[in-house]
């Protein structure tokens, strides 16, 4: 069976419900989902309907169990939820599963890149890191981001939180936000996050369907600051930064056409032999740097839905 986007979605979703519902960590539902994704890319033809749930289900006990292996046993799982499995068919997936993905769990999750990315700057308020971390789950949702590595998703989702926070209320992405520390940091430009924020900015209006209301939900609490119905998804911000052409260029890159707004004392400085006069420079009219600034940025759309599974690292 060929899994669509959508139902690739419900499922994530439920799994998310259900993960909630146990009160488990963030790190067992992101690891759950990994999971779910390495499997099928081993075993979507031989998935059928009625086991998606049951292969969901069976990935969150194993994510539980290896976050903390004195997890209780799988009856305790069982007696919690209302999904109507029995041990011996929970212990059967866990095992293809395990056989599908080589008995490796060791792969690190966006939640972790993106803890250590608040950890390296306190230069943003607990808000802005909640709404990075619901832009984190609501990416999990999203096939065309499942071959995204972790470590992106949690720089874009953290770019985009710091834009809504503080960006300009109708300037687009505002590369300023994005400093050299956390560049550094993610070892990521604010350039190379770009085609992959402009995927995430949709992802708040896709979580408001019926059958996808559970991480929106779980981030409508005041423990999570009510950052899914935040007045910042609704306003001219994320509205802005959803506007941009997918094909438009970086503003960095046409920065040297545009000297004619920099300060003059900058001008001057800048066209000194001892700054080998840079700013009249050939190199800033030759066809090199028009090339630059016409690179379009589309996203990739037309991948194979079945090629997004790939879990890149």
């Amino acid at each position: 069976m060929n899994l669509t986007p959508n139902m690739r979605s419900v499922l994530v979703n439920w799994v998310h419900a259900v993960h909630s519902k146990l009160r488990l960590c963030d790190g067992v539902f992101e690891m759950a989902i990994a999971t779910i994704d390495r499997y099928l890319q081993q075993w979507v033809k031989d998935i059928s309907p009625s086991d998606l749930n049951l292969m969901g289900f069976s990935a969150l006990v194993l994510a539980s169990k290896y976050e903390n292996p004195k997890m209780t046993h799988i009856q305790w799982f069982l007696k919690h939820t209302d999904a109507g499995f029995t041990d011996e068919m929970i212990s059967e997936m866990v095992l293809q599963i395990l056989l599908a993905i080589n008995c490796d769990l060791s792969r690190p999750v966006p939640s972790q890149f993106l803890k250590r990315l608040c950890n390296a700057t306190a230069d943003f308020g607990i808000k802005c890191q909640k709404l990075a971390h619901y832009y984190v789950q609501l990416a999990l949702m999203d096939a065309e981001l499942a071959s995204v590595k972790p470590s992106q998703i949690a720089a874009a989702a953290l770019y985009i939180a710091l834009n809504l926070s503080d960006g300009t209320p109708d300037g687009g992405l505002d590369e300023s936000l994005w400093t050299r520390q956390l560049a550094d940091c993610s070892r990521y430009t604010s350039l190379q996050l770009r085609a992959t924020v402009l995927r995430m900015a949709q992802l708040p209006l896709k979580a408001e369907q019926e059958e996808l209301l559970s991480i929106r939900n779980k981030f409508s609490r005041r423990k999570y600051y009510s950052v899914s119905v935040a007045p910042e998804l609704k306003g001219p911000r994320l509205e802005s930064i959803m506007n941009i052409p997918e094909n438009e260029p970086s503003s960095l890159s046409q920065l040297p056409l545009k000297a004619e707004q920099v300060p003059m004392s900058i001008r001057q400085k800048c066209s000194r032999r001892k700054y080998n006069s840079v700013l009249v420079a050939p190199e800033l009219k030759e066809p090199r740097l028009e090339s630059i600034v016409n690179i379009p940025e589309k996203i990739p759309r037309s991948i194979r839905f079945k090629q997004t599974f790939c879990n890149l690292m």
